[in-house]
């Protein structure tokens, strides 16, 4: 990916020269490698255009440019040129090639020039003008796009850890209205990557996933269901009821991405950050989707598994499961990030749940068969999860290497699994103890009558 701009590998030191402590060498590469690429092909963005790019990625851009322009020199702007000339004769003859087909234009092998083909030529290079403007303006936006998908890492989750996860959902323009409220989104983080251990950006996260963990798991061991009458909905079964209820709190988020007086707070706690975590986008990140393709495939999973998944373990198992593997999952994306320097990289996304809730019902239902949609056989729910997770592993290798990227946020996926299971284990302890205990007591007051 990009072009090779020196021999000899970038060191550690030169890294943390150009970048600070933001990304690891491999990312540090790349990026380099790719915005170099663009240097020689021509195609550097307009300096004067408005930057799609998120706030921090803008500033690694202009680091590495700067420090390109210094070590490796190259004429940008005759490439440039150079580019533009060739996409003008490209657009050219592409007119001449239309102008023949449709019969508007002949050649005159006579040599001399017809009045027809003063027309043609004249209207040619009137085209030719309108159609290099579409063609730049075209170019601009397609370089906008690539340009994310090229040099950033990102994850989401079942969102794609992609480049910038979309991260302020920012529309181009120069409305003042749009304007205010995308700097007081990116007034949520500091303007350089703060200089942080390991450890003190983790704690505070670290801390609110065993506060979810631990309340959670309290309000499951002590929750009574409360009697048909008094329920809110008595005619709408409990699993449908709490499963409707999860899909409206990431639908109202989901909502909120495309309300910009609302992006500085979602910012802040509705998406992990691994330059500048806060501790509550632990929760926040699992009710948040700003891509409907993303927000409909994990809705549709909790739609179909969640309501049978609840029906099986009752509805406090069911949210303290939901709850403590979304944390957890987001605390191993934000951990496995900030690990790899990737500063850059955002994600958000209810996925790690997700993937819990589909491995807890697989487990739970591991000493039965599982029937899709009831019109298949009976398929082994231990060969449904190896399937499942083995694709995951298969899917994170596929992508490490063949384009050196990371799409979805695979850790916080795998991490998801793992958790669901472990918790659909201890659901499975608990009601095991629960039988033994009610069995004693059964025994004891029949000692007591006899």
């Amino acid at each position: 990916m990009g072009l090779d701009y020196r021999q000899d590998p970038i060191t550690q030191e030169e890294i943390q020269a150009i970048f600070g402590r933001v990304m690891d060498i491999d990312s540090a590469e790349r990026f380099l490698r790719v915005i170099h690429g663009r240097r020689v092909a021509g195609t550097l963005p307009d300096p004067d255009e408005p930057s799609s790019l998120a706030y921090w990625e803008e500033i690694a851009q202009t680091n590495a440019l700067a420090w390109l322009r210094k070590n490796v020199p190259v004429d940008e702007d005759e490439n440039a040129t150079l580019r533009a000339e060739q996409e003008l004769a490209e657009i050219e003859g592409g007119i001449i090639e239309d102008s023949k087909r449709i019969g508007l234009y002949v050649p005159n092998v006579g040599g001399g020039l017809t009045r027809g083909e003063e027309l043609t030529s004249t209207y040619a290079i009137r085209k030719a003008n309108e159609a290099k403007s579409a063609a730049e303006e075209k170019k601009r936006k397609e370089e906008e796009m690539s340009q994310a998908d090229e040099i950033r890492q990102n994850t989401g989750t079942l969102d794609h850890v992609r480049p910038r996860s979309r991260v302020e959902l920012r529309r181009k323009g120069e409305n003042p209205w749009l304007k205010y409220y995308e700097k007081k989104a990116q007034e949520t983080a500091p303007s350089v990557v703060p200089e942080l251990s390991a450890f003190t950006r983790l704690w505070p996260s670290a801390l609110v996933v065993l506060l979810t963990v631990g309340v959670s798991c309290t309000l499951a061991h002590f929750y009574i269901p409360p009697a048909r009458a008094v329920r809110l909905f008595p005619e709408i079964p409990p699993a449908v009821t709490t499963v409707s209820a999860l899909i409206l709190a990431n639908a109202a988020v989901f909502f909120l991405w495309r309300v910009p007086p609302a992006w500085q707070i979602l910012n802040k706690y509705f998406m992990i950050i691994p330059a500048y975590p806060r501790g509550l986008s632990m929760i926040g990140a699992v009710f948040s989707h700003q891509a409907f393709s993303h927000f409909l495939s994990n809705m549709t999973l909790l739609a179909i598994l969640g309501v049978q998944l609840h029906d099986e373990i009752g509805r406090a198992n069911f949210l303290a499961l939901y709850f403590t593997t979304g944390a957890v999952s987001s605390f191993s994306s934000l951990a496995w990030w900030v690990w790899k320097k990737a500063f850059i990289t955002t994600t958000l996304g209810a996925s790690g749940a997700i993937c819990a809730v589909i491995a807890a019902f697989l487990w739970y239902k591991k000493d039965e068969g599982i029937s899709i949609f009831g019109v298949t056989p009976a398929i082994s729910s231990w060969l449904l999860l190896g399937l499942v997770v083995g694709m995951e592993v298969w899917s994170w290798k596929r992508a490490r290497k063949s384009t050196g990227k990371q799409i979805l946020d695979h850790q916080s996926h795998m991490t998801g699994y793992i958790a669901g299971i472990m918790g659909a284990e201890v659901i499975r302890w608990r009601e095991r103890v629960r039988r033994r205990q009610a069995e004693g007591r059964r025994k004891q007051i029949q000692g007591v009558v006899g």
